[in-house]
Order: structure tokens, then C-alpha cells, then sequence
């Protein structure tokens, strides 16, 4: 995966941002149904440093995304 390099602040910056790069991190899990674990976290007060979000990536004409099987 490659990602743009910004100052935003919901991304994780897991080394210095110089040379050379690509200390990044991405995680994908995938869960059955993900409202029961994000009310077990809430409920234990347990915070997440970014809200879940669905990601769709172009390459070409294709899209892929998190209800793609392959």
C-alpha cells in the first residue's frame, strides 16, 4: 500500500518522516460484524486513536475494497 505523506493528524507515524521511508504500518482485520466490538470498547472506555473506516483502492478499472473476496 502506498500512502501520500502529510502532516494530517490521523495517521499513524510510526518513525521519523526522512530517508529513507516505508516504516509504515497497515492493518486489516477482518470481523463478522464490527458494531459488538466497538460497543465492547466504548463500554470499557477504551479509546481508538481513529474512527474504522471503509478503504477503496482504484488500480485501473478495477475497484477493490473490504467486501472484495479475493
Amino acid at each position: 500500500m502506498l500512502e501520500q505523506r502529510s502532516a494530517a493528524d490521523d495517521q499513524w507515524v510510526t518513525g521519523p518522516l526522512e530517508a529513507p521511508l516505508g516504516r509504515g504500518i497497515n492493518f486489516q482485520i477482518e470481523v463478522p460484524a464490527l458494531q459488538p466490538i466497538l460497543d465492547r470498547l466504548a463500554e470499557a472506555d477504551w479509546p481508538l486513536f481513529m474512527a474504522p473506516e471503509d478503504a477503496w483502492y482504484r488500480a485501473g478499472e478495477v475497484e477493490a475494497g473490504p467486501s472484495d473476496s479475493s
